[in-house]
């Protein structure tokens, strides 16, 4: 399990971690805007357990005193390919514990687990180890997202005659724009607050706009849309069955003949796709652990369809 880093402005600052019943600390990153800690933690345990929560804590020293700013929890058994918890190298966004809303920065981890023949003994490692390198497994592009606030209902604002309304995505923030409260026309006998409020935005729209560098994975789901394509020549092959069904209602040997071939012709091109490595990794960077084990999945479910059949 590896810590890296996190983006944060910041002056000391630490990772605490616990899973029962372990737990441990990264050493204190002192006097730096970006904490880098390189560490790895190893410990053995028997999988599955009762424990599966992993809590990962930061803590900045602050006012004379550490204060635990943000705390992100990592469910084992939500993580496990195979019986194999495993998860990136990626990033976890932080939040502030006394306001949700508030963004304060993000690690770089990566889990790892494996099967060992002997009983270990039951103590916990940590080790420095090399940066990882994020630029293997993805690349950042610059992208522009758009929103539009078209209405909002059933808003609590007294006597406010307007509001504001922008996105927020991490450390990335959008425009605002501006909307006009309007009042409900409640009838005298609806039990309803009168505090309530709501707008409709008209043409032309003003859109919410965010832009931000993300990782673009778009190369890594060929194979995601291979099988959307499949599955809408499916829709449409059974569709037009059904129609085949009612203009020969009686005609059963031939209804039988059509549906063997919709079936042979979706076998065929599963294993023509196999051929073709559409359900393999296309990207120009490394597979991260959760792309390999995704990928592994998929194929073998389609090939024990296809040897099934």
């Amino acid at each position: 399990m590896y810590f890296t880093e996190f983006l944060k402005l910041i002056r000391i600052s630490f990772l605490k971690f616990r899973f029962h019943p372990f737990k441990g600390k990264t050493n204190v990153a002192k006097a730096t805007q970006q904490p880098i800690w390189n560490q790895q933690i190893s410990f053995a345990w028997t999988y599955p357990s009762l424990a599966q929560t992993f809590l990962v804590q930061l803590l900045v020293y602050e006012h004379l005193q550490w204060k635990c700013t943000a705390e992100y929890e990592l469910h084992f058994d939500e993580i496990a390919f195979k019986d194999k918890p495993a998860m990136g190298p990626t990033f976890i966004h932080l939040y502030d514990n006394l306001s949700g809303s508030h963004y304060v920065g993000r690690i770089l981890m990566e889990i790892r687990s494996e099967c060992l023949d002997a009983d270990p003994v039951r103590e916990i490692r940590i080790t420095n180890v090399p940066q990882l390198d994020e630029k293997r497994y993805w690349v950042e592009e610059h992208f522009l997202v758009e929103f539009l606030a078209l209405q909002g209902d059933f808003l609590h604002a007294c006597n406010a005659s307007n509001c504001k309304i922008s996105v927020k995505l991490a450390e990335h923030q959008s425009n605002f724009i501006e909307c006009y409260l309007k009042s409900y026309d409640f009838k005298k006998n609806q039990n309803l607050s009168f505090n309530l409020k709501c707008f409709r935005n008209e043409t032309p729209y003003k859109a919410i706009t965010l832009r931000a560098y993300l990782p673009d994975n778009r190369t890594k789901y060929t194979s995601d849309i291979f099988l959307q394509e499949l599955v809408d020549f499916v829709k449409y092959e059974i569709e037009a069955f059904k129609m085949f069904q009612i203009q020969y209602a009686l005609q059963y040997q031939s209804q039988v003949k059509v549906l063997r071939a919709i079936i042979m012709t979706v076998i065929n091109r599963i294993k023509i796709a196999n051929e073709n490595k559409r359900f393999e990794h296309t990207g120009f960077r490394d597979p991260t652990t959760w792309d390999m084990n995704r990928l592994i999945f998929l194929k073998d479910y389609f090939v024990s369809s296809c040897m099934t059949s």
